[in-house]
């Protein structure tokens, strides 16, 4: 099946970093991309069916030939696009993108100088990761080329890696250039026996075409441990399952989120 980028476009200043991202991970792996935009259309009270219909069919045209401008000195010549604008909410967006004939992952953007909360409580991209059953890959602002030379993979007890998911991502990883970490963040006192063995497991299943290791890390302060391993000397990105204590912990959560994505500059991938 083809390979597709699902590639939300707002037309901020980081939009372009996004869109070069994506094009250098699509030249890597002959992925495909499409460049999506949701167009803000203000429609007069009132307005008949047939008057509103005409003005959103404008608004739409309007928005594809500026999507189409803005990233027609980023896409290299070689990279496959096509381009989508709709004043549709972003949920049916991505239904009627996911439903056609592509394995598909879905790149958005994080922006800087915001609080936790404003960063992605209140974003788009919680938004779009839970209303859709899908990968998301949401790359920081100042990143505009991809490596996936260590992949750090989040494993928590309660909630189980999604395997079928977890493999569409690494159909996007060439096995040759990945290191796969598989690790737990604990607090002090925890029985790690049971996420242990979740983790021998996930490194036993993969290391026949990865390169795979795991770790246990104990701590009240992550950000005094973590940043020693993940901490953007090389390139890497961090995987993380909705759901896990990555999502849903305020100590972890918090520090995950700001320093190892807004800080340490990590794309941060949520599996559904």
């Amino acid at each position: 099946m083809r390979k597709r980028f699902i590639v939300l476009i707002d037309f901020s200043k980081y939009s372009k970093n996004l869109i070069e991202y994506a094009c250098d991970w699509a030249l890597q792996e002959n992925t495909e991309i499409i460049l999506v935009h949701k167009v803000s259309a203000t429609i007069p009270a009132f307005t008949d069916e047939k008057s509103r219909d005409s003005l959103l069919e404008k608004a739409n045209e309007k928005a594809l030939k500026e999507l189409r401008d803005f990233a027609d000195d980023v896409i290299p010549p070689l990279v496959r696009v096509s381009y989508y604008a709709s004043e549709k909410n972003m949920r049916e967006i991505l239904d009627e993108l996911l439903d056609q004939s592509f394995d598909q992952l879905i790149l958005t953007g994080l922006k800087q100088k915001t609080t936790f909360e404003k960063l992605f409580i209140k974003s788009t991209i919680l938004e779009t990761i839970a209303n859709t059953d899908h990968v998301v890959v949401a790359i920081p602002e100042s990143i505009n080329d991809h490596s996936h030379e260590n992949v750090y993979v989040a494993v928590s007890e309660k909630y189980e890696i999604n395997l079928f998911e977890f493999n569409r991502l690494l159909s996007f990883i060439n096995k040759k250039d990945a290191k796969i970490i598989f690790f737990h963040l604990a607090k002090p006192g925890e029985d790690n026996t049971e996420v242990e063995k979740q983790l021998i497991e996930l490194t036993q299943l993969f290391g026949k075409d990865y390169k795979t290791f795991y770790e246990i890390y104990i701590t009240d302060h992550p950000q005094n441990n973590i940043k020693s391993v993940i901490n953007n000397k090389v390139k890497e990105i961090l995987v993380v399952q909705k759901g896990s204590r990555m999502m849903t912990d305020h100590l972890f959560r918090k520090f995950l989120i700001n320093d190892m994505v807004h800080k340490a500059e990590t794309p941060l991938i949520v599996l559904p």
